[in-house]
């Protein structure tokens, strides 16, 4: 896969990915990395930092020092310091994304399936938080949560947590910004099962999935992928939950007493169902959401970009 960066600089970068992740599979490299990071008096020079990692053969530790230079590491006139992908990296290892192994057996949640009002209950499993109905086993709510977030919490801290990243999450995607690298992404419409990424269609299908109430497959609303054009991060949901995320959505609910930031993430979908969407083109997309409370309706329209959103708001006649 090649890395393609569109008006920026490409000077230390790597000609793909593999090579990115090759030059810090190392033990060296990675001590470097570390011991980069925990100096507060950076930059160092060549010798202390040869100290610091304890490496005696200063032949072995240039070699593997330039490896890391231009791209994670920086050579300044008075010594070594830190770029930030190497601020990343030691951060991506210190956070246990690539060395925690971390489960949660399922605990209650205080949420009742909206489809057969049986009680819920989450789960931590492979990197993922997952809210499911203990009854018809309907998937409420999956996303990703970083293990060092279950380590050392209760399961209500859990509970509180995570709806609070996961919301933090959303609200970024619903502004057209990638959770993960900032990007912007490309909205795209889910038809079929099918159309879903691989990951999503295989916990669909997994040992816990429950059917949906109202037909197998996908939600029966405008279901919709977000994915971000760089790093390829994928968000599937609802078109109307999404945008449930979007500050002038917020605050329309809120100006007829609803609070959606009070809400549970899990429980966000069940008014992003009472709105209507209509498709005013397919190619190019443009999709049309109304929200409607009380005696006031907000029209929310985007099209293949989540950046270019327009907002209308009336009072309902009659």
């Amino acid at each position: 896969m090649t890395v393609e960066r569109a008006d920026q600089s490409t000077e230390g970068a790597y000609a793909s990915v593999a090579d990115a992740f090759a030059v810090v599979g190392n033990e060296t490299r990675v001590r470097i990395l570390e011991e980069l990071w925990a100096a507060s008096d950076r930059p160092l020079g060549f010798a202390e930092l040869r100290r610091r990692v304890g490496m005696r053969d200063p032949g072995q530790f240039s070699y593997h020092l330039n490896k890391l230079t231009d791209y994670y590491v920086r050579r300044t006139p008075d010594g070594y310091d830190l770029r930030m992908a190497g601020v990343n990296v030691v951060w991506a290892i210190a956070s246990g994304r690539f060395t925690v192994e971390t489960h949660r057996d399922p605990f209650p949640v205080d949420s009742d399936c909206e489809w057969c009002s049986a009680p819920l209950e989450a789960r931590y499993d492979d990197g993922l938080l997952y809210v499911d109905c203990v009854d018809c086993g309907w998937m409420h709510q999956m996303f990703p949560f970083p293990p060092s977030g279950v380590v050392g919490r209760t399961d209500e801290e859990l509970v509180t947590v995570s709806d609070q990243f996961a919301r933090s999450y959303f609200t970024l995607v619903a502004r057209d910004i990638c959770p993960n690298c900032a990007a912007s992404g490309r909205l795209a419409h889910l038809e079929h099962e099918r159309d879903a990424p691989p990951d999503l269609r295989r916990e669909r299908t997994g040992e816990k999935a429950g059917t949906h109430p109202l037909g197998d497959g996908l939600e029966p609303v405008m279901t919709v992928k977000f994915e971000c054009r760089c790093c390829g991060l994928w968000t599937v949901s609802n078109l109307a939950t999404l945008l449930l995320y979007h500050p002038t959505v917020v605050q329309f609910y809120r100006d007829h007493g609803v609070d959606i930031v009070e809400i549970p993430v899990w429980e966000i979908e069940r008014y992003g169902r009472r709105s209507e969407t209509d498709v005013v083109s397919m190619d190019p997309l443009e999709l049309t959401v109304r929200f409607t409370v009380d005696d006031e309706s907000l029209w929310v329209t985007v099209d293949k970009s989540l950046g270019a959103l327009t907002t209308r708001r009336a009072q309902l006649s009659g």
